[in-house]
Parts: C-alpha cells; sequence; structure tokens
C-alpha cells in the first residue's frame, strides 16, 4: 500500500525485482517485488498516470498521463529525464523498441506516434501511424520490425515500424482488446480483452493457438 488513490498501471523491471505502480493520484511507486516494500516515489504529473513502459535494460521509464503528457524518468536515480507534451489528446497505451531508442504511443484520437528517445535532449515525433480506432495498448515486436495494436474495434492489427503499413489483421476477440505483450522469447503474442479471453497468437504467422477464458 502507499498510493492514495486508484491504482492504474503496473509494470516490473527487467529483472522482476522490482515493481512499478502508476495511480490516480498521479504518482509513480517503485516497489520491491519480493516484500513489497516501498522504495521511492516519482512526482510530476499533475493528474492521473495511466500506463507505463521501461526499456529492457532498466535504464528508462516512461509514464503516460491525463495531463496530456508522456515524462521520461531515470528509475534508478528516480530522477526526471524530460517531458513530451502529446497536444490535446490522452495517451493510452506505451512501449519501448527493443532497443530503446525508440517510443510509440497511441492515443484516444486513434493516432500511433513513434519518438526519438536516443540522443539526450530530443523528444522528435518521427512517424505517425494511422490505427482503424482507438488504441489501448500496443507493442513492439522482439525485433523491433513490427508494433501490434490492441484496438477498440475487437481486433488486433500488425503494422510496419518503417513504413507505417499494415501487414496483417488478427481476429476473434467479441469485445475491445486491452492488452497486447509479446513473449520474451518473441515466439508468440498474447492479448486480454474485455470478452473475457486471453488468446495466444503466433507472431510469425498470426495463428490463433490457443484461448483462455
Amino acid at each position: 500500500r502507499g498510493h492514495s488513490d486508484a491504482c492504474m498501471a503496473v509494470i516490473y523491471g527487467p529483472e522482476g525485482r522490482l515493481l512499478y505502480s502508476g495511480s490516480e493520484d498521479a504518482t509513480i511507486r517503485r516497489w520491491e517485488a519480493k516484500t513489497g516494500k516501498l522504495r521511492g516515489v516519482l512526482r510530476g504529473h499533475k493528474r492521473s498516470v495511466v500506463t507505463l513502459a521501461i526499456t529492457r535494460d532498466g535504464r528508462r521509464l516512461a509514464s503516460a498521463s491525463l495531463d496530456h503528457s508522456v515524462r521520461l524518468w531515470d528509475p534508478r536515480r528516480m530522477q526526471p529525464v524530460r517531458t513530451v507534451q502529446t497536444g490535446r489528446t490522452g495517451v493510452v497505451g506505451l512501449d519501448f523498441s527493443p532497443d530503446g531508442r525508440r517510443l510509440a504511443t497511441g492515443d484516444d484520437s486513434g493516432v500511433v506516434r513513434l519518438w526519438r528517445m536516443d540522443k539526450p535532449g530530443v523528444s522528435a515525433e518521427q512517424q505517425r501511424v494511422k490505427s482503424p480506432d482507438v488504441s489501448y495498448d500496443l507493442a513492439f515486436r522482439r525485433d523491433g520490425k513490427q508494433l501490434a495494436l490492441a484496438n477498440h474495434n475487437h481486433a488486433i492489427y500488425l503494422v510496419d515500424v518503417r513504413t507505417g503499413e499494415r501487414v496483417r489483421v488478427l481476429e476473434g476477440h467479441t469485445a475491445l482488446v486491452r492488452g497486447v505483450a509479446f513473449g520474451r522469447d518473441g515466439r508468440r503474442m498474447a492479448t486480454v480483452s474485455w470478452d473475457g479471453s486471453l488468446r495466444l497468437w503466433s507472431a510469425r504467422t498470426g495463428e490463433l493457438e490457443r484461448v483462455l477464458s
């Protein structure tokens, strides 16, 4: 315990020893996963923190808030690094590319943006990908070449990161898709939906392998 309002997002650090939570109290808290002890608080957002992402090396943490900003943090030193203003739209999905050089954001207007993160002080928008609907979550494939978008219209879209073109559409859920993630070995992708099911897909072919409900 520690947040003074509802917890909206939770993510493990890459080694599984630390846990980060974002809340409607506008803070991000770092916890020791084994003991549950609080190990630090990040403050700076003015409204609810709705989603989090962390690089594979654990050196950068990103948070999106209803204050229309995405903030980057150094989670080891528990210090802010920079802020990206997203305009009037609210970001609902975040993920870092596998090399940590780009950050993908999906907002409530249905636009997916790719931001440069590879140079100090630079947060230039590189590219936009128009999604057919709001993407509630997104995830880079393990090779960084494709981005999976979990959509309000019940589908998952695989998009070519270089061109922004749609590669494949995965259908089967009967309600909005709320989460998407690739397995550590990159062979499978998992999606969860408000239809109460978790589905496992082949990351290579897009074929449905299993349904858990």
